[in-house]
């Protein structure tokens, strides 16, 4: 009795699988649209990595002899107040710090407080008070100094414990283990600053304002040896069980010297470039800069703090620096923290982005004049009874002294190393040229970086000159080192008698093919728009 209905019963049956199909034709459609999508949005991607990947290389190889050159150093990082107190300023340098603790480097962070402590005291409408460039310290001053400096230590703290992200690990590592996320960094903090009283000067009394007198410097190297990053504040102690206030820069100063740090950076607000500072200050005339808008005749010992006057006239950025420099640390540097990376592109790019204070490395170096004659030929003497390749004929001739091609480096009145730069004309393809010649120091004052800043000056003077291709030929150097040019940027293009395109005709013609000279050229830039106002030696690196 119910055959009748099974028709019916099939033709719904029909209409519901059809009804499927059609969906499941929908949502592979869909299904394909979005793959379609995200291929051609990953190809999108990887197009735009395969776009940009020559200049991160070149960026990644550039920073590489950095990289190693900074590993294992000590690096004394100030964050004056002005720093702490904007936000995204803090995060971003942090940031950078954090990547620089990866890298190896050891970090004494040195946290300033000052706006803060104004502010706190200001809420409890307290006025703060100043004498001479140096805060009065009472119990109010105090209080609100260890509640600033509580603050920003934790919130250091909090921004180096960020864990990298999940997405980074899960490219970079194994799925199969088991993913552990902890601090990226690890930070201590201690008593390690000893301080005094600042006392009565004047007829001031400082109250509990403070100055350093010496760091625990075995606990602090114990920290950095262990990879954590030791955090200061401008809080000291005194052997009487006080808390003192201290000057942050002060601190930051002490602490590079005491621990013999390689550098010390300090993290401003300001472009002291814009102020007219060069971006590189040899120590002496970093001194004759302070001096000039100061009325001290000398700086403060290293013992003594900074003069009022010094206070007054001198960023205190530029201060710190110059006194950790003339004190021993090997480099300082003031970075503009405004600008995104500063930090990283200071430490790991040749030219930097800040101010760089440091030993002069064109010490003793200059044009030799016809004095010299007897000093350099009596050095290359030496050099030639120890085995070594006599002096090229002609090369120290009375044209050369008068022209300025003829460079040395003394000391004490000796001649240490000399140089000689020839213009020798414009090559095949018109680029100018000059063969360095007689280039040589003295092996007992080697390995110091002397050599170094001889070339680096022959190669200022060269481009000052106009010369954009530096030429060398081994066979006819004292003492020639391919390999040392090569590690200096020069090409070794083969032997000399080969490449005739690359020099001057009658440079050429005077090649001997039996010397078998190996020829090493060096491109010198043109000069960019800073350089070109900035005197030879005067500036590292071209």
């Amino acid at each position: 009795s119910s055959a009748p209905c099974l028709p019916r019963h099939m033709h719904a049956v029909q209409q519901a699988l059809s009804a499927i199909g059609a969906s499941q034709q929908q949502h592979n459609q869909r299904l394909r649209c979005s793959v379609s999508c995200l291929a051609s949005a990953e190809g999108a991607q990887a197009a735009k990595a395969r776009k940009q990947a020559p200049t991160f290389v070149e960026v990644f190889r550039g920073a590489a002899q950095y990289v190693k050159s900074h590993r294992n150093q000590t690096v004394v990082v100030c964050l004056p107040s002005e720093v702490m107190m904007d936000k995204k300023l803090l995060k971003s340098v942090l940031s950078d710090l954090a990547l620089l603790h990866s890298m190896s480097v050891r970090l004494v962070l040195v946290l300033g407080v000052r706006q803060l402590m104004d502010s706190l005291l200001t809420r409890r409408g307290i006025q703060p008070t100043f004498a001479a460039g140096y805060r009065i310290s009472d119990n109010d001053v105090m209080l609100a100094a260890a509640e600033a400096t509580g603050a920003a230590r934790v919130q250091v703290e909090a921004a180096l414990s960020k864990a990298l992200a999940t997405p980074m690990l899960r490219r970079h590592t194994r799925s199969d283990e088991k993913m552990r996320h902890g601090p990226i960094c690890e930070v201590v903090y201690g008593n390690w600053i000893n301080g005094k009283r600042r006392g009565v000067v004047d007829g001031v009394d400082y109250q509990k304002t403070g100055v350093v007198r010496s760091l625990n410097t075995a606990s602090i190297k114990s920290q950095l040896s262990s990879g954590n990053i030791v955090v200061l504040t401008s809080l000291a102690y005194s052997l009487a069980g006080e808390v003192l206030n201290c000057n942050v820069y002060d601190i930051a100063t002490h602490a590079a010297v005491e621990l013999g740090a390689d550098k010390l950076i300090v993290m401003s607000t300001e472009d002291l470039q814009k102020r007219g500072v060069p971006p590189w200050l040899p120590l002496n005339d970093a001194r004759h800069l302070l001096r000039e808008g100061s009325e001290a005749t000398t700086l403060a010992p290293f013992e003594d703090d900074p003069s009022p006057a010094q206070l007054a006239s001198a960023p205190n950025s530029l201060l710190a620096a110059v006194r950790a420099c003339q004190n021993g640390v090997k480099r300082s540097h003031v970075i503009d923290a405004a600008v995104p990376g500063s930090l990283l592109v200071e430490l790991y790019s040749r030219d930097g982005l800040g101010v760089m204070v440091s030993g002069d490395f064109f010490e003793g170096i200059r044009t030799a004049v016809a004095a010299d004659l007897d000093s350099i030929k009596k050095m290359y003497k030496g050099l030639q009874l120890d085995g070594q390749a006599p002096l090229p004929r002609g090369v120290l001739s009375d044209e050369a002294f008068d022209t300025g091609r003829i460079f040395v480096m003394e000391r004490e009145s000796q001649v240490l190393g000399c140089a000689v730069l020839q213009h020798i004309g414009q090559a095949m393809d018109g680029t100018c040229c000059a063969e360095l010649v007689a280039f040589c120091v003295n092996p007992a004052y080697r390995g110091a970086g002397r050599t170094d800043s001889l070339l680096d000056y022959v190669e200022q003077s060269a481009r000052e000159a106009g010369v954009r291709r530096l030429l060398f030929l081994s066979g006819t150097h004292i003492a020639a080192s391919v390999d040392w040019f090569v590690l200096h940027s020069f090409e070794d293009v083969g032997p000399a008698d080969e490449r005739p395109d690359l020099l001057p005709k009658i440079r050429a013609k005077q090649i001997d093919p039996r010397v078998s000279s190996r020829l090493l050229v060096k491109v010198i830039h043109p000069p960019d728009e800073t350089s070109s106002k900035t005197p030879v030696g005067k500036r590292i690196g071209i």
